[in-house]
């Protein structure tokens, strides 16, 4: 997929590990979701890792929602709000 086609067709990206790991975020973090200007919803390093590692309000980890549903309210709003 084109660069182009990630900022223009998709707002969001899942940079989703198969494994919930300590102090391990997957490359796709930084190479398909901060690099192509989408917010990456992230799942598989601790919350605290996260913030560590990457800027403030640059991502939405999953287990910062009490549950998926909680979860797509945000996104849904921030779809309607912003783009």
């Amino acid at each position: 997929m084109a660069v182009a086609q990630h900022n223009q067709e998709y707002k969001f990206y899942l940079s989703f590990k198969d494994s919930n790991c300590r102090d391990y975020i997957t490359e796709k973090f930084y190479s398909n979701g901060l690099k192509h200007n989408v917010v990456p919803i992230t799942m598989g390093a601790h919350p605290e890792d996260y913030k560590r590692s990457a800027p403030a309000n640059s991502y939405i980890h999953v287990d910062d929602f009490f549950s998926p549903r909680h979860m797509f309210n945000l996104l849904r709003y921030e779809l309607n709000d912003k783009f």
